[in-house]
């Protein structure tokens, strides 16, 4: 299931361009990025809004109707990632799966476990886990075969710092793979 960004800016009411300034797609790819919890505390806020009268009912219904799309979009997508142990053809055990995919985010998943002929770029603040979503990428690249070795994969950066990071868990992920 792929969410619908277009239609959703195409419906977009004349409001939205007065309270957004950057417009209803850059507003509904900044709500793709949220948590499944914060969306559900951000539909809570359109019903506090609508009950003072304080924001126009367009443009919340039209938030309303947006945010929880995208939330049964991450819902759905939390649900077949899983049930689904298979990617692209080669069989990964559920529990090496499971492993892999502990303690990361529905969004944070779905970067991992995208095939390995799809780049990716992952744009995140300071603390979100870029890293760790990036050396479990590598984890289940190569766990699933899509990849032989670690060093197969190119992880850029923009700082020396990052750069070292992510080479000193690397080399500890393929002491780990190897042993």
């Amino acid at each position: 299931m792929n969410f619908a960004l277009e239609d959703w800016a195409r419906t977009a009411p004349a409001c939205v361009f007065s309270h957004f300034s950057k417009g209803p797609q850059a507003l509904i790819c900044e709500l793709l990025q949220y948590h499944p919890q914060d969306l559900q505390a951000l539909l809570a806020s359109y019903e506090r809004r609508r009950l003072k009268g304080d924001r126009d009912p367009l443009l919340l219904d039209w938030m309303q109707g947006v945010t929880s799309a995208i939330l049964n979009h991450k819902c759905q997508e939390s649900k077949s990632l899983r049930n689904r142990p298979t990617v692209t053809g080669t069989h990964l055990a559920s529990d090496v799966a499971a492993n892999i995919l502990a303690g990361l985010t529905t969004s944070q998943q779905a970067a991992v476990t995208s095939p390995a002929d799809r780049a990716l770029l992952v744009v995140a603040g300071a603390g979100s886990g870029k890293t760790k979503t990036l050396l479990a990428r590598v984890r289940w690249l190569v766990a699933s075969g899509q990849v032989t070795e670690a060093s197969e994969i190119l992880l850029l950066s923009f700082s020396r710092a990052a750069c070292d990071e992510l080479r000193q868990r690397l080399r500890a992920l393929d002491r780990g793979l190897s042993a």
